[in-house]
């Protein structure tokens, strides 16, 4: 997009290259691990020996690349992050292409291109005014939505949840060092050293004191859920057909303490389960995992303990 050179981030960055045998037929017929790159041509199968193909990733380096930062804009206002309701690729496409925004911080400036936006094609008065009625509401998600919202490295919505429960505040974290951002299992040496240098980086505080000064919420939400008894480290496993979104869910869990994982393991707690819950339910009951409907979930979140 921008012309930068490109790094093979599989090659030179990942411990593990992922490969897989090209042989149909061959038992593996599934991606393995390898400590180390080698090319295709010289690597082989596990399993069978044949040849494989190794995937790998391309990246451009450059953070001032337009795809780059369009991806991040689409990021922060996704409905994980800071939910900027009519905020999707397309409008961030158009706004970028007009310069009507080049960066996360003129998202909360486009109050005042109010005509600029209503000459976008697709964007009437309503939908203008719409947009800027969410941009406003983002402002008061609270500091978890706003650091997932930043697209830290290795800081998902629950890793965001954990820092934001645990320090309180964007100056507390600013002012935490490597070892004090380590405030749980599940922040370790390496997740607590990039959020670190990723927060300390000259762009990173500048952008987040320009999101301070227009307003944008860095503390937790005090209306917002706390960490709720029954649900506060405990492991959440979600399947089947559910009544609504799975991320709301996830966030209402994870709000109250909680993780919502993939699969079911022996470190899951609860599996929650809706309409046609698959397979995932068979193996909750041979692993002992208490299984809950929404209705159980809801009570449980509610601080009541389900039947």
């Amino acid at each position: 997009k921008c012309g930068a050179p490109m790094t093979e981030a599989m090659k030179a960055t990942y411990t593990n290259t992922l490969k897989v045998c090209q042989d149909p037929d061959c038992p593996s017929s599934r991606l393995r691990t390898r400590r180390s790159f080698l090319p295709p041509d010289r690597d082989t199968c596990n399993t069978c020996g044949g040849p494989v193909s190794v995937a790998l990733l391309i990246y451009c380096e450059n953070p001032a690349c337009p795809a780059q930062v369009a991806e991040r804009i689409s990021h922060f206002a996704s409905r994980g992050a800071m939910d900027i309701e009519g905020f999707g690729e397309a409008v961030v496409a158009q706004l970028m292409t007009e310069k009507a925004i080049t960066g996360i911080g003129d998202i909360y400036r486009l109050h005042a291109a109010r005509s600029a936006l209503e000459a976008l094609e697709g964007l009437g008065a309503k939908s203008v005014q719409a947009l800027l009625d969410g941009i406003e509401r983002s402002k008061s998600r609270g500091l978890a939505r706003l650091l997932f919202g930043l697209s830290i490295p290795h800081v998902g919505a629950h890793t965001a949840q954990v820092l934001a429960r645990e320090k309180g505040s964007m100056p507390s974290i600013l002012a935490a060092g490597q070892a004090d951002l380590r405030v749980s299992d599940e922040i370790g040496t390496i997740m607590a050293k990039a959020i670190h240098a990723f927060l300390h980086r000259p762009e990173s505080l500048a952008l987040i004191e320009d999101l301070r000064m227009s307003g944008v919420m860095m503390t937790v939400t005090t209306s917002g859920a706390s960490a709720t008894e029954g649900i506060s480290d405990r492991t959440f496993v979600l399947t089947g057909t559910l009544s609504r979104p799975r991320s709301d869910l996830q966030r209402s869990i994870e709000e109250r303490g909680g993780r919502v994982t993939g699969s079911v393991s022996s470190k899951t707690h609860y599996l929650v389960v809706g309409e046609n819950p698959g397979s995932k339910l068979t193996e909750a009951r041979e692993l002992g995992v208490r299984v809950l409907t929404e209705e159980q979930l809801d009570l449980l979140m509610d601080g009541r303990r389900p039947d």
